[in-house]
C-alpha cells in the first residue's frame, strides 16, 4: 500500500488520491481524540482479552468480523467474565452474553449518556472531579431522567443498572465499539459517550478496523486526509465524464455507469470494470507474496506468500515500480519488500523501531503511537441533539450498514459460488416480514434502496433480527 500512494504522489504527481482512510473508526476515533486534546491511543495486546471480567461490545458482530478477538473474549467468558452486548440488530453473540441491550436503531449514543448517569450516581469517592469538564458534563447527566431510558433507548431502567454493576464492580472491562458506528448520524456525541463510560468505569475503549491492515493503511497515507478529495464529488464526477483517467488499485465501489476516457485497472481478480478498463494490471493475493500489514491491536505482523502466483500476477510493489523505471522515475527503487520496511522505518515515526529480519523471527512490534505530554483523561462535553424521527412518507426506513465478512478485495464467496448465496447473498436488504407486508412488499421481491447520497438495487429478505422501521444491507 505504502508504495502505492507513495507512486500516486512522486511518481504521477497527482493530490487526487482516494483510500479507505477516513471511513474506518480507529481514524474518526483518532481525528475525534485530537480535536478534544484527549488521549486516542488504541493500541492492546490481545492477550489482555482473556483476563478482562467485563466485555462491553456495541454493534460487532465479532465471531464474524473479527474472530481472533473472539476466541479471546471466548476464554475470559469461561473464566467468569460477564458479556454485555448493546446494538440493534441481533446477533450469534448474544446467546453468550450475561446483559443483552437490545437499543432502537440510532439510539446507541442516548445508551451510553445513560450509563454514565447510573455509573456517576453510583460513585461514592467521586474521584474524578480533578478532571477538566467533571463538572459540566456531571450537572448535564443529572438532567437525564432515568424513567425514561425504555422510551428513548428500548432499554429498561432495570437493564441500564445492571450493566452500571456489572463495568463498575468488575475490572479490568473493555469496551468493543463495532464497524457499524461509522454510520452513526451522531458520531462525535457516541464518542463522547463511550470515552466519559470508559474514564468513570476505568475501561479500555477501543474501536475496531472496518478491514484487514485498517490501521496501516491509516498509518502510511501520504496525504492528510484533509487534503484529499472529497469523496462524494468524486463519485458524482465519475459518472459526469469531469475525470480524464482512473487508476483504480483494488476494490472500489463505483456507479454502474461510468464516463472515463482512460481506465486502468490493478487488482487481483477480474471485476466488471476490468472489463471496461483499457490496460488490466494483474496483481498477486496476499497468499501469493510477503509482506507486513498491521492488525488491530497495533501490532505490526510480517506474512509469507505460500503458493505461487497465478498466471502473470505480481506484487502491487512491484508493479508500480516498474511503471516507474519505464517513465523514468528513480523514487521507487525496490528490490524486495524488505527495503520497503526499512524506508517505513525512516520516513514514518509509528515503524521507526521496527525490524525486517527480527520481525521475521518473530519479535513483537508495536506501532508507535502519539506521544503529548499535554494529553489529559478529560471528559468530554457533547449530548445528543434533539432526538430525529423518520420523516413521515411511504417506505421510509433507517438504514444500517454491517460488513459482508465473505469478501477479499473485489471477491465474494456470495456472489462466485452460487451455494453460498443461500447462506449469505450481497444483495440481500434484510427487513423484517411485518415491515415488509405493510409497505406491501414480499420476500425476494427486486427493489431500489435510494438515500441521500445515492441508490442501489437489491432483494428483499426476511429476518425476525431485524428492528422495526429498520432494514439492513451489507457493504
Amino acid at each position: 500500500f505504502y508504495a502505492v500512494e507513495k507512486f500516486a504522489a512522486n511518481v504521477l504527481k497527482t493530490k487526487n488520491i482516494i483510500n479507505t482512510a477516513g471511513f474506518d473508526p480507529g481514524h474518526i476515533w483518532k481525528r475525534f481524540a485530537d480535536a478534544q486534546g484527549i488521549d486516542g491511543s488504541i493500541n492492546f495486546n490481545i492477550r489482555d482479552i482473556s483476563k478482562a471480567k467485563t466485555i462491553l461490545l456495541n454493534s460487532a458482530d465479532i465471531a464474524v468480523s473479527h474472530p481472533v478477538l473472539w476466541v479471546e473474549i471466548l476464554k475470559s467468558i469461561k473464566n467468569g467474565a460477564h458479556l454485555i452486548t448493546a446494538g440493534p440488530v441481533d446477533s450469534f453473540l448474544d446467546r453468550y452474553s450475561t446483559l443483552r441491550l437490545k437499543t432502537k436503531a440510532g439510539a446507541e449514543t442516548l445508551l451510553y449518556h445513560f450509563l454514565c448517569r447510573v455509573l456517576l450516581d453510583k460513585e461514592k469517592e467521586k474521584i474524578w472531579e480533578s478532571s477538566e469538564n467533571f463538572n459540566s458534563v456531571f450537572n448535564a447527566l443529572k438532567n437525564l431522567d432515568l424513567s425514561r431510558v425504555e422510551n428513548l433507548t428500548g432499554i429498561s431502567e432495570k437493564d441500564l443498572l445492571k450493566a452500571g454493576e456489572l463495568l463498575q464492580e468488575r475490572e479490568p472491562s473493555f469496551i468493543f465499539l463495532g464497524g457499524e458506528i461509522v454510520y452513526s448520524e451522531e458520531i462525535n456525541c457516541l464518542f463522547a459517550g463511550c470515552w466519559n463510560l470508559a474514564l468513570i468505569s476505568r475501561s479500555r475503549m477501543i474501536p475496531l478496523p472496518l478491514l484487514s491492515n485498517q490501521r496501516g493503511v491509516e498509518i502510511v497515507s501520504g496525504l492528510p486526509l484533509d487534503d484529499r478529495p472529497d469523496q462524494k464529488k468524486f463519485f458524482q464526477s465519475v459518472s459526469s465524464g469531469e475525470i480524464e483517467a482512473l487508476y483504480l488499485n483494488g476494490p472500489v465501489i463505483l456507479p454502474d455507469k461510468i464516463d472515463i476516457p482512460v481506465l486502468i485497472v490493478q487488482d487481483s481478480h477480474w471485476t466488471d470494470f476490468a472489463v471496461k478498463a483499457d490496460a488490466v494490471l494483474p496483481a498477486v493475493t496476499f497468499a501469493e507474496t510477503d509482506g507486513t500489514f498491521v492488525n488491530m491491536e497495533g501490532r505490526i505482523q510480517y506474512f509469507q506468500g505460500s503458493i505461487p502466483p497465478l498466471g502473470e500476477s505480481k506484487p502491487d510493489w512491484w508493479i508500480v515500480k516498474e511503471i516507474a523505471s519505464r517513465l523514468k522515475n528513480n523514487d521507487l527503487k525496490y528490490k524486495k519488500t524488505a527495503d520497503i520496511t526499512f524506508e517505513l522505518s525512516r520516513s514514518i515515526k509509528a515503524f521507526q523501531k521496527v525490524n525486517y529480519l527480527e520481525l521475521q523471527n518473530g519479535k513483537d512490534f508495536f506501532i508507535h503511537e502519539k506521544e503529548n505530554e499535554d494529553i489529559k483523561s478529560n471528559y468530554v462535553l457533547i449530548f445528543p441533539s434533539k432526538k430525529r424521527e423518520l420523516p413521515k412518507g411511504k417506505n421510509l426506513f433507517r438504514l444500517l450498514l454491517i460488513p459482508a465478512s465473505d469478501n477479499y478485495k473485489n471477491f465474494l464467496l456470495g456472489r462466485e459460488i452460487p451455494g453460498f448465496k443461500r447462506i449469505k447473498d450481497p444483495e440481500w436488504i434484510m427487513i423484517k416480514p411485518e415491515e415488509a407486508e405493510k409497505a406491501g412488499f414480499s420476500d425476494e421481491d427486486n427493489v431500489i434502496l435510494r438515500t441521500d447520497t445515492g441508490h442501489f438495487k437489491g432483494k428483499l429478505k426476511y429476518s425476525n433480527y431485524i428492528p422495526e422501521n429498520v432494514i439492513v444491507s451489507y457493504y
